[in-house]
């Protein structure tokens, strides 16, 4: 999720780069800056006022983008939604990164990202250790199961 601040210190160029590349939105080169600012807090899910820009509520379910390498975007890829659950005693938010890109994504609510951020959701194991019993023996086995509990559909 961008910020009105952050949004304001970038370029027009920049917000075209943004719009395109997370949202799959082309902004309109004759747009104003203000202008370009308030589509771009639309597509996050805010209310822009007429004549200025207004504060993303902080509770929209949009990733945050925490750092972006040059060159990280590709605007074609498939989105999905996707929701990751929220698990007791875990964060509430949960990073991702791929390829100098990096989203903050809170637990339990519906965002849309790009399916490299799903795979790395998907593919993201943790090991636990079950105890067996063999042979009036119990001894600890080492299992991989899914880190992350997600439900994720393709955006049509």
């Amino acid at each position: 999720m961008y910020s009105v601040d952050f949004l304001n210190a970038q370029d027009k160029a920049e917000l075209q780069r943004i719009a395109l590349a997370d949202f799959g939105e082309e902004l309109k080169p004759a747009l104003t800056q203000e202008q370009m600012i308030n589509q771009l807090i639309k597509f996050q899910g805010g209310e822009p006022e007429t004549g200025g820009t207004v504060p993303v509520d902080p509770s929209a379910n949009r990733p945050e983008v925490l750092e972006e390498a040059e060159g990280a975007s590709e605007p074609s890829e498939q989105k999905y939604k996707v929701t990751i659950f929220e698990e007791k005693g875990e964060s509430p938010y949960v990073d991702v990164a791929v390829n100098g890109r990096a989203l903050r994504i809170r637990r339990g609510s519906e965002v849309v990202i790009a399916e490299r951020f799903v795979n790395v959701l998907r593919n993201s194991v943790q090991v636990i250790h079950e105890p067996t019993e063999k042979d009036g023996k119990v001894t600890m086995i080492e299992k991989s199961v899914p880190r992350f509990n997600i439900v994720a559909e393709p955006v049509k």
